[in-house]
């Protein structure tokens, strides 16, 4: 798992926000544009979620892509 500030995450979020440069070059220009990382797992931690999007990166988990709800946090909340 990747942790805010580590130098694995900063890296791997540069290493994103390359990429998108390169594939959508008005990115600097356009504040509205944000890259979506379609990630398989367990919800990242919110913290991860928060240093994410700094750089424009929206981390969102397969099953929320394919427009499935995960009950699994709100059926431990219940409980």
């Amino acid at each position: 798992m990747l942790l805010p500030g580590e130098g694995r995450s900063d890296d791997f979020l540069s290493r994103v926000e390359r990429v998108c440069r390169l594939r959508e070059p008005d990115r600097r220009e356009d504040p509205g544009l944000v890259s979506t990382l379609v990630y398989g797992g367990e919800p990242a931690p919110e913290e991860l979620v928060r240093y994410a999007s700094a750089p424009r990166v929206r981390l969102v988990r397969f099953l929320e892509y394919q427009g499935l709800i995960d009950f699994r946090g709100y059926l431990c909340r219940r409980s």
